[in-house]
């Protein structure tokens, strides 16, 4: 190998330990003038044409001068890029995706002359004009230097450094935009399965296979292992693109010591290292990579190696898509397609239909279509509900009978009758839309809506024209299946664990019956897979709503037994439930709490301040407090402290106290989240580079880890025992809610009074919890997201998220 490869090696390297942060914290800001000393922001050049606006990043009151610093800030979703088009000093650019960016700067050798000065000049370029005035400003990570390395900073400041605040600049909305803020959408491209490269056949070199596919978790398995390798696998490096809904990667299995991508979504890079050994060739697996999807995919998606990806083998050959040199052998770029996540399994049932023409009852009377663009767009709304409707699922949309796929309607609503995927459907005005596109509905509860709307005058042409939906009482819809649930009891606590001797109740309530199943009265529960050697049956009961109880007795302990209840109408099984008891060994000693250091205050060490309860088991005799002494403190979070407790996912102090007032730490909630989401006895491993094997935490943040919950500060840290603030409460909530399916709308409305100072990563958690009724705010109308979180509230947004 020559110089050039190990020198782009150890770029590579370089690359994969530079962090960079992705979150910003927005505060209160001030503009220029408001302001003796920090940094500027001004508004520079704007192109309403182009949709650039230029911003300048200043400074002033720094007697000696700026020498160096970071300008971060959030800007808003319809930016496509920020450029630097001017700078007085060497600057870095962000390397993360927006909305963050980043700028890190330094004068080297030299200084920009105080008191005040120009440090750089951004070029914001939008994708679709701005309907209103836009606040820009320096997230709290933005701070300076000057030249006798006086700190100036936001936040985070120690004693000598000075105080500044977070500037911010007003984005001017387009003076075009005067009648609404509706805008015409861009042109949409289809991504159809035959769009798709070839599946390449690979007889040499790295290949990709599809594991499984959870369409309940939209979660999908990628296999990367390798073929035609004679002398074994030894090192190499696998790097791919992921779509855009994939929320993270995470390492499932490997057969090799490797180093996730350390950079941001959608690049993902695995570095792998045999070390002193190698797995044996020629054909073998290397790692299996877990990808976890936001919301169900509707298309297949295409996952293809980057010509970055090479390996080595025993002898020392390298196995490269590009660079090769003389006795590299070339391989291909293999690729593995995703297909749909199927999530009815049935064919989808039409219930009715709306023509575009009944949403606008108005015509258009002069339509030029210039360059195949038309003169007016529409703006449609289809809900189903509250919420909005899928297409695919709650409907779809048709132009002359023929069935659109959602880039085709996008881009005829939006009038782009040139687009190459809806070309040939020969649309030549947007009256021909009005009179031809059909809305074909598969729920019932679908309405639509639409605004027309002059792209000239951004004037809405149909302001009285109502909400179109169908006739309720014509239409039908095909019923959700049945669906059963089980709840455990034991001791009026849930739990699904139960000690030798004692008995465990079985409730099992059944969902979704349509009317003739209620009628008939025709049913039957059927129970199988209750091991008898360790549950004795006791009794079982049905009351008028169909809920069946059975109650077992624990007669030895083992790990595990299952257990299934069938619900039987007329003969066939509507619906069927699943539990999986565990029955524990009786015992005269006190409840086990792990390592007996779950986390005192923020240093995590000791057990006088223990709140989570590592790997506890329910027994005879134990010491588990189930009620606490000082509860009075905070009556409003009783309830839900307790019922924690006698589940032993929480524990107190030690001396009959819980403390509800104390602060817990960032290692000590994610312990007690993994405890109530029910996943800890599942093993995972983490890579943050502060949390130690051997910790009391480290296997709770490893499973959280492994499904997303958490993703620690975006420099390899976790922060363990750091107090964590309420708005990382909520979003480690959040993703255990949608890790848990529990079906929490997602939203970023929020009443909260205070809710610019939610960070903008947090801030749908916040917001989507608050409307499920999940967490409050402060009794003032703020949340106080930047607030150290209580063992109190933190006992009551899990009761109110997975218990109650």
């Amino acid at each position: 190998m020559n110089k050039n490869r190990k020198l782009l090696s150890l770029i590579c390297a370089f690359a994969m330990i530079v962090s960079v942060f992705s979150s910003f914290t927005i505060v209160n800001a001030t503009t220029n003038d408001d302001i003796t000393q920090g940094i500027t922001l001004t508004l520079g050049e704007v192109d309403e044409d182009n949709n650039t606006i230029e911003v300048i990043a200043g400074f002033k009151g720094m007697d000696a001068g700026f020498k160096s610093g970071r300008i971060a800030f959030v800007v808003p979703d319809t930016v496509t890029s920020v450029t630097v088009v001017e700078e007085a000093a060497t600057g870095v650019p962000n390397d993360t995706k927006l909305p963050d960016f980043l700028y890190s700067v330094s004068m080297g050798t030299s200084s920009i002359a105080g008191p005040e000065g120009e440090i750089a000049t951004f070029l914001l370029q939008f994708d679709r004009p701005l309907t209103s005035d836009t606040e820009l400003t320096l997230a709290d990570t933005t701070y300076m230097y000057d030249s006798d390395k006086v700190y100036y900073g936001i936040a985070d400041l120690e004693d000598g450094d000075v105080q500044i605040e977070a500037t911010s600049v007003t984005l001017p909305k387009n003076s075009s935009i005067t009648t609404t803020d509706a805008t015409r959408a861009p042109e949409a491209e289809d991504e159809d399965d035959e769009d798709l490269d070839e599946i390449v056949e690979i007889t040499s070199g790295l290949t990709l296979t599809l594991g499984e596919v959870d369409t309940e978790k939209n979660t999908v398995e990628i296999i990367a292992g390798f073929v035609g390798m004679e002398d074994g696998f030894k090192s190499g490096r696998i790097a791919f693109v992921v779509p855009d809904t994939v929320t993270s990667v995470t390492v499932a299995e490997e057969a090799a010591t490797g180093v996730p991508n350390d950079t941001k979504l959608p690049d993902f890079l695995y570095s792998v290292s045999m070390g002193t050994s190698s797995i044996a060739g020629p054909d073998g697996e290397i790692a299996t990579f877990l990808l976890q999807f936001s919301e169900p995919l509707t298309s297949t998606a295409q996952i293809t190696l980057a010509d970055t990806s090479y390996m080595y083998d025993t002898s020392r050959v390298y196995y490269g898509i590009t660079d090769l040199e003389d006795g590299d052998i070339q391989i291909e770029a293999a690729n593995v397609n995703i297909p749909a996540f199927d999530e009815s399994g049935e064919e989808l049932e039409e219930v009715g239909e709306i023509p575009m023409s009944d949403a606008i009852t108005v015509s258009v009377d002069e339509d030029s279509v210039t360059d195949g663009v038309s003169d007016y767009y529409i703006v449609a709304t289809v809900k189903n509900g509250d919420d909005d409707a899928v297409y695919g699922t709650d409907y779809v949309a048709t132009y002359n009978g023929v069935e659109l796929t959602y880039a085709q309607y996008s881009n005829l609503i939006n009038g782009y009758f040139s687009a190459s995927n809806v070309a040939d459907l020969g649309v030549t005005s947007m009256q021909d839309v009005i009179d031809n596109l059909v809305y074909v509905l598969y729920d019932e509860n679908v309405t639509v809506s639409a605004q027309l709307v002059d792209a000239l005058t951004s004037e809405i042409l149909n302001p009285d024209d109502d909400t179109q939906s169908l006739d309720k009482p014509t239409a039908t819809s095909t019923p959700k299946p049945a669906k059963m649930t089980i709840t455990s009891k034991v001791s009026s606590t849930t739990t699904t664990t139960v000690t030798v001797g004692k008995n465990i109740t079985l409730t099992a309530k059944v969902s979704n019956l349509t009317d003739e199943q209620i009628s008939d009265g025709s049913y039957e529960y059927v129970l199988s897979s209750a091991n008898e050697d360790y549950l004795d049956y006791l009794s079982q009961s049905t009351d008028e709503d169909n809920v069946y109880t059975v109650k077992f007795e624990a007669l030895k302990a083992k790990t595990s037994v299952p257990v299934t209840i069938n619900y039987v109408v007329d003969d066939e099984t509507v619906a069927t439930a699943s539990v999986t008891i565990k029955v524990a060994a009786e015992s005269s000693g006190t409840t086990s709490t792990g390592s007996g250091s779950t986390g005192s205050g923020s240093t995590g060490s000791g057990s006088t301040g223990a709140i989570a309860n590592a790997n506890t088991t329910t027994s005879t005799g134990t010491s588990l407090f189930t009620t606490f002494t000082d509860l009075s403190d905070a009556s409003w979070a009783s309830q839900a402290i307790l019922a924690l407790a006698q589940k032993g996912i929480v524990s107190g102090r030690g001396d009959g106290t819980f403390d509800p007032n104390g602060n817990i730490t960032r290692a000590e909630y994610c312990q007690i989240l993994v405890g109530a989401i029910g996943k800890t006895s599942e093993s995972a491993d983490s890579s943050f580079a502060d949390v130690a094997s051997d910790a009391w935490y480290y296997h709770a943040v490893s499973v959280a880890s492994n499904y997303g919950i958490v993703v620690g500060y975006g420099d390899g840290n976790f922060g363990p025992n750091e107090l964590i603030t309420r708005q990382d409460m909520a979003l480690m909530t959040y993703k255990a809610a949608q890790v848990m399916s529990l079906g929490v709308a997602a939203t970023t409305a929020t009443s909260f009074t205070d809710a610019d100072q939610i960070s903008a990563y947090a801030l749908e958690a916040v917001a989507s919890l608050n409307n499920a009724g999940i967490i409050n705010g402060l009794g003032d109308g703020t949340y106080g997201p930047l607030a150290t979180a209580t063992r109190a509230q933190a006992a009551v947004i899990l009761y109110q998220a997975f218990v109650q």
